[in-house]
């Protein structure tokens, strides 16, 4: 289920879902939060703690602005993550594309006009948008990464720029922006990152950060990487993965940026 906690109190089931028998994703989109179920279910909705997550019900959007079509909408799609974004909602579906809603309305989208691909015909799949500035995000995929940029006003000057076709990321959790820098975990190359530069460009680092480590890469269970998690705190890189044909993540691995060293591994009943 779907719980909510704060400081000093017990936690409470939020009303609405009886049961959850997948992963899902929370998106805080404009003053709510979407809930992503995957592309068999549909996407939810909570407007109010006290109501918990339900359907979202299609709204009509403001056509007096530019951003916005008179017509052609329809109900957002359903997927396993999104993007908030220059007030829209983005959502990767069906492999290869991204659906934008439309302009300050997170409930529909217009499939022609706000529908792009990134590099159609390749096998690998859409994995996560991450953002770079304001009007450029990253589009990663299992073995390829892409740059979008110009997404803004009806985004009819959209730019889609190639950064790698040599690697890419093994699943949503396993990005985290460090600063103006992403860092992933990459299949069998280990965790790797792109750099930002200030004027924005990206350019995908060729030596890996796990570099120092690689025996400890070489016995990640690539089979069930998809599930590793990353996150960033203190100035340290925590990497959660499957080791020793383990399926589920049994080892963390700690990177510590001030000392630009790896600070070991923990392997402890705590992560579990």
């Amino acid at each position: 289920g779907v719980y909510a906690t704060k400081e000093g109190n017990p936690s409470r089931k939020l009303l609405g879902i009886t049961s959850i028998s997948s992963d899902v994703t929370f998106v805080q989109c404009f003053n709510v939060v979407i809930l992503l179920r995957g592309e068999n279910l549909e996407p939810l909705v909570m407007e109010r703690i006290d109501e918990g997550f339900k359907s979202i019900t299609p709204v009509a959007s403001d056509t007096d602005i530019d951003e916005n079509d008179s017509d052609g909408t329809e109900q957002i799609p359903n997927a396993s993550t999104g993007l908030f974004f220059a007030n829209r909602l983005l959502v990767p579906h069906q492999k290869d594309l991204v659906a934008a809603s439309d302009f300050l309305n997170y409930t529909r989208y217009q499939p022609v006009m706000a529908n792009f691909r990134i590099n159609q015909g390749s096998e690998d799949e859409l994995v996560k948008l991450v953002r770079i500035n304001n009007t450029t995000i990253a589009c990663f995929k299992t073995n390829s990464i892409y740059i979008v940029s110009n997404i803004y006003g009806n985004m009819s000057d959209l730019v889609l720029d190639e950064v790698t076709r040599e690697y890419g990321a093994v699943g949503q959790n396993s990005i985290v922006q460090i600063g103006s820098d992403v860092a992933f975990l990459s299949s069998k190359r280990g965790v790797t990152s792109l750099s930002i530069a200030d004027n924005g460009k990206v350019t995908a680092v060729d030596v890996p950060l796990s570099e120092a480590i690689q025996p400890l890469i070489d016995r990640i269970n690539w089979n069930a990487a998809s599930g590793s998690a990353a996150a960033y705190h203190n100035n340290r890189l925590y990497m959660a993965v499957p080791l020793d044909g383990s399926t589920d993540n049994n080892v963390i691995l700690i990177y510590d940026f001030l000392m630009k060293a790896w600070s070991g591994y923990d392997d402890g009943e705590a992560i579990k």
